[in-house]
């Protein structure tokens, strides 16, 4: 970014120089400002621990949901490839995590998680907006512009951390929908980078138009979709 107003080092402001600012420059600066604003430095210290307390529990409900629901799926899976009547058990446990939105507890836990993920960013990352201001940083005009991209870059990014842990837990189980997670995270995560508003807007059309597409076309999608068995070695002798 370009620097429109910043801090020298005993922490008054500089004049406006347009000048980028390097990570070395911006380390500095936020060092020395925290030498003269120690209790703004120890609030900064405490969301940034608390977000990412929220941010990982979140990720261990999400986590929690997604293998529960893969075991189920692969335990139907070997049943409905072997012919064999499904036990109760395995038709509790389904009703419980298979089903999409239909099951009794993965849409609360797994959108729950992502919730508490973009919540997690929120805490974490909202309060520096008025130390960026500071250095000019990010280039917003005002505190409201800085929240504004805040939020938006915490859901984009708990949306694209949500869906690759996602895809680790499909990949041997459902590896087209494993892909499809895979591609949403890779485009959540160059979006946040790059962070250009087009970009985010092309990657969420392009997300649904690849959910859309999966859930039409694709077999694995479908009800009553029978898989390879996965029991079955990959060569025999």
């Amino acid at each position: 970014g370009s620097r429109t107003s910043g801090l020298s080092g005993n922490g008054t402001a500089t004049e406006d120089k347009n000048e980028p600012l390097t990570p070395d420059q911006v380390d500095f600066e936020a060092k020395e400002w925290a030498k003269t604003h120690p209790e703004e430095a120890r609030g900064l210290y405490t969301s940034t621990f608390i977000g990412a307390i929220i941010g990982l529990l979140g990720i261990v409900f999400l986590l929690t949901s997604e293998i529960n629901t893969v075991l189920v799926v692969r335990d139907k899976d070997m049943f409905a490839s072997s012919g064999a009547p499904m036990p109760v058990d395995v038709e509790e446990r389904a009703e419980l995590w298979d089903g999409g939105l239909k099951a009794r507890w993965r849409p609360w836990l797994s959108l729950g998680g992502v919730a508490l993920m973009v919540s997690g960013g929120l805490v974490m990352f909202y309060p520096f907006c008025s130390v960026l201001k500071d250095f000019g940083l990010p280039q917003a005009a005002n505190t409201a512009d800085c929240a504004t991209s805040v939020v938006l870059m915490a859901i984009v990014g708990a949306i694209g951390w949500a869906c690759l842990l996602a895809s680790l837990c499909w990949v041997c189980t459902r590896p087209w929908a494993s892909l499809l997670l895979c591609s949403i995270s890779l485009g959540a995560n160059l979006s946040t980078s790059i962070a250009s508003p087009f970009l985010i807007l092309f990657w969420a059309v392009s997300s649904g138009f690849l959910a859309y597409w999966y859930l039409a076309y694709i077999p694995e999608a479908h009800e009553g979709y029978r898989p390879p068995d996965w029991r079955t070695p990959l060569w025999r002798d």
